[in-house]
């Protein structure tokens, strides 16, 4: 190769190593442009995720066969931490980071312990009520992503069906609850997925695995609630991302129990455990974790976390308390 030539290599799905070689793509193709090799959305995956994409993990190889060529490693969600354990992946160590803040000043952090009762009827107590508000407030109510485990998924469509039939013959093409997950039928998927990529979606309510974080944009969706802690921040980060991609006002709930925070879970990682163990503002929290503060637009009071509505002043929250007061 001339030295006045230079080539980018994207290894995104189009290069992949196997155990003893590296094969190639057909549809490979190189480009002479800035000198580099970008790994797409390059992600470190710990515990049972090293199964996902096993030949992330070998990219250093790269290294061999592109000497002194630039690297430039794209991710959405990397931490601190992150950052530095991928240096070390790949044998870098002279290396600049250029990234933003993920602060969403439109998005309000909520983190709720759950209620006592079996592992079941924790989970119960939430999709419940969620499907008892639905029933009343029907197209008025808040376009939902609701994170569960794939176990109980089939329970909640189960409720929601028995408690909206009474009012049509539910199908799918006149639901305005339903559910995603891998594998799914290819119909339905479409179909909902389609839907809530319009501005006025019929599905209001959408219980869902973490498939819905990978690639999803809807512009709607204005509550995002997780069931049970994700096993990691940056899972939950582009989770909860999917709520208010149009700037509207959203909330993000995170429920949890000392059960789904054991340090013996697959996966489980320290952030998200300080994350809901947090006693202060769940924002600094967050921001903290990937390196950021908090920045003068910042929302304040009740429009900021869970933690900040408890010493919000605000006259709506102060009438709130004089209410509760009143009941008790």
């Amino acid at each position: 190769m001339h030295k006045s030539f230079t080539w980018e290599v994207y290894c995104n799905s189009k290069i992949y190593i196997a155990s003893h070689s590296v094969k190639w793509n057909h549809q490979y193709k190189t480009v002479p442009v800035i000198s580099s090799i970008n790994a797409f959305d390059y992600k470190i995956y710990t515990g049972p995720g090293r199964e996902f994409r096993k030949s992330f993990s070998e990219l250093v190889v790269l290294k061999s066969f592109f000497n002194n060529v630039p690297i430039a490693c794209l991710s959405g969600t990397l931490t601190g931490k992150h950052i530095n354990a991928l240096s070390k992946q790949l044998l870098i160590s002279n290396f600049k980071v250029i990234s933003v803040s993920p602060e969403k000043t439109n998005l309000k952090l909520i983190v709720c312990e759950k209620v006592k009762g079996t592992s079941y009827e924790k989970i119960e107590n939430i999709y419940k009520s969620q499907i008892d508000q639905l029933l009343v407030e029907r197209n008025n109510f808040p376009v939902t992503l609701m994170f569960m485990p794939m176990e109980y998924i089939a329970h909640a469509m189960s409720y929601a069906y028995y408690a909206l039939v009474e009012l049509s013959k539910i199908t799918v093409n006149n639901a305005v609850f339903g559910c995603l997950y891998s594998n799914q039928d290819t119909e339905v998927l479409t179909c909902i997925i389609t839907d809530l990529q319009s501005v006025q979606p019929r599905f209001r309510l959408v219980f869902t695995t973490t498939v819905v974080g990978m690639g999803f944009d809807p512009p709607s969706v204005t509550q995002v609630i997780h069931c049970k802690p994700p096993r990691s921040l940056t899972n939950y980060l582009q989770e909860i991302g999917r709520a208010g991609r149009r700037g509207q006002m959203s909330t993000a709930t995170l429920y949890y129990t000392n059960m789904d925070l054991a340090k013996n879970l697959p996966g489980i990682q320290d952030d998200i455990l300080c994350y809901c163990r947090h006693k202060a503002c769940y924002q600094e929290c967050l921001l903290e974790i990937f390196g950021y503060k908090k920045s003068s637009n910042s929302p304040e009071g009740c429009l900021c976390c869970s933690f900040c509505s408890l010493q919000c002043r605000c006259e709506n929250c102060q009438l709130v308390r004089v209410v509760d007061e009143m009941n008790l």
